[in-house]
């Protein structure tokens, strides 16, 4: 088989899998009686105002999450740069099991300007930078609302007590945080620290440290070449879109009638983060929805969180759906395809 044949036969695959793990989870949230889509007399009384607040905050947050990457990117036009990064955003949203995390490394790379292995590296330096403030945002969020007492022992009529969310959300979380301080503490090694990695895992499985080592030594390179000087305004940038997808989740919110406060919806916002890193469908389509429900639930009734919840989760959903294919436009139209030409 040509090696294009094999790669169509991997994304089929992988689609496939993708579509079982969506189809399960719908049917799990059908059987605990979770709405993927609510009433038709809920829906019409939804108010255009709190949906375009949600929309235009998150929009704003998606656009500064583009823009940090011309710190770290300066050989391209920022409005390029941008371009991509937006593009990016959408392709992570809609393809399936994160394969869109691809689409900015490839994007970036055939420009001719930005080798690949480095950004592969800078987007492994990302991911190490966006765990650190999820996790400290979620732990401070946590610490600054109260859960109800007692949590109940089912989500919805599904057998999953609500009380093991918390502790669950904060072992992700802390994973997270945890592996991103021991990769910028590997970065202050030098190249000594993706060999310290590879050795301590390999009596363990010699697949699973040459893995490992290999994530390290992209981990340390993508954070030793932001430096200080672009590192600082990346992670405030990256504080900012945070804090933006906070309020926006808030907003959304209060306007559907849900009394939701920023710190409560930031800790939403940290489960609904851990959640759609679980294999999942195009969208992360029901990871999506059972992760905001269990996070409503920390403070929620659950005949709330069933009734103006599941609007709430509908919405949210759908607007995010919305502002994915605009970041998509927007992206194209800031030449992010343009790239080969430039």
């Amino acid at each position: 088989m040509s090696d294009g044949g094999a790669a169509r036969r991997r994304l089929w695959t992988r689609l496939f899998v993708s579509l079982l793990f969506a189809s399960g989870l719908a049917w799990l949230l059908l059987r605990g009686g979770l709405p993927i889509v609510p009433p038709a007399a809920d829906l019409a009384r939804v108010r255009p105002g709190p949906v375009l607040a949600y929309m235009g905050i998150l929009s704003a947050a998606l656009l500064v999450r583009a823009l940090r990457w011309r710190h770290v990117v300066p050989e391209l036009p920022v409005a390029q740069v941008t371009g991509i990064g937006l593009l990016g955003a959408a392709a992570i949203f809609v393809a399936p099991l994160r394969l869109g995390e691809a689409v900015r490394p490839i994007l970036f790379g055939s420009a001719g300007r930005v080798p690949l292995a480095r950004t592969l590296a800078l987007v492994v330096a990302e991911r190490v930078l966006d765990g650190l403030v999820l996790s400290l945002a979620f732990f401070a969020a946590l610490s600054a609302s109260t859960v109800r007492s007692p949590l109940p022992d089912h989500l919805g009529e599904l057998p999953l007590p609500v009380a093991a969310v918390p502790p669950t959300a904060s072992a992700a979380v802390a994973a997270f945080g945890v592996a991103g301080l021991g990769l910028v503490a590997l970065a202050a090694l030098g190249d000594r620290g993706p060999r310290l990695v590879g050795r301590a895992l390999s009596p363990l499985s010699p697949r699973l440290s040459s893995r490992a080592a290999e994530f390290a030594e992209r981990g340390t390179r993508g954070l030793r070449s932001l430096g200080t000087r672009r590192a600082a305004p990346f992670f405030a940038e990256t504080l900012v879109y945070w804090a933006a997808n906070a309020l926006s989740m808030q907003v959304l919110a209060n306007g559907l009638g849900l009394p939701l406060t920023y710190a409560q919806a930031a800790v939403t916002m940290g489960v609904l983060g851990v959640g759609i890193i679980l294999p999942s469908g195009p969208g992360f389509f029901g990871a999506f929805q059972l992760s905001t429900y269990a996070g409503l639930a920390l403070y929620l009734p659950m005949e709330t969180v069933t009734g103006d919840g599941a609007l709430y989760v509908f919405v949210m959903y759908a607007a995010q759906i919305t502002v994915a294919s605009l970041a998509a436009v927007a992206g194209w139209a800031l030449g992010a395809l343009r790239v080969a030409a430039d």
